[in-house]
């Protein structure tokens, strides 16, 4: 029996997403880690440079999520890290595990390099890429706000900041100002 998993990805580069239902055999029906182990073991080419389009980020909620146990509310970043050139896996909590969950998504997966300042919107339906120049130069705690004061509810916002945009080699990913993915 094939275990497969709904993944949506997205490829900045050519503005494009798609969904994929990927085969998650010898994963034991586990999500979080153990998905994102996979799905970066699968798509990342090990030659590849930490800060090149071809890079890949993965990002799976764990499984618990679902339960709203506490402690549950994480979901894992995985990538090669820019600062170290090798392996990257960082974990986090907040509200944006259970919002994926919520979608139906077990991963997405991002590639490429967009040529404007974007900003992802990711749905039940999948993925939109929209234009963020205005979010663009402004520290995350602002970015957050605004985005969400045109959201629903129970959205979540991940973003990168000016050390981000910057790509500068150890910027963090910040999440309701102090939920953090770094440090990898």
């Amino acid at each position: 029996m094939v275990d497969a998993r709904r993944v949506l990805f997205i490829d900045l580069t050519a503005g494009t997403t798609r969904t994929e239902e990927v085969d998650a055999s010898g994963t034991l029906g586990l999500g979080g880690k153990v998905l994102g182990l996979r799905l970066l073991e699968q798509y990342l080419d090990p030659e590849v440079g930490p800060l090149a389009p071809e890079n890949v980020v993965v990002l799976t909620p764990s499984r618990l999520v679902a339960y709203s146990m506490s402690g549950s509310d994480r979901f894992g970043a995985f990538t090669k890290s820019p600062l170290t050139g090798v392996w990257l896996e960082s974990y986090c909590g907040g509200s944006f595990a259970r919002t994926l969950c919520e979608t139906g998504w077990e991963a997405v997966v991002i590639s490429g390099s967009a040529p404007t300042p974007i900003r992802l919107h990711v749905d039940a339906e999948g993925a939109q890429l929209l234009l963020a120049s205005g979010l663009w130069g402004r520290d995350t705690f602002a970015v957050e706000a605004e985005i969400l004061a045109k959201l629903d509810k129970r959205s979540a916002v991940l973003s990168i900041g000016v050390a981000g945009e910057k790509l500068v080699s150890v910027a963090c990913v910040m999440h309701q100002q102090a939920h953090t993915l770094g440090r990898g």
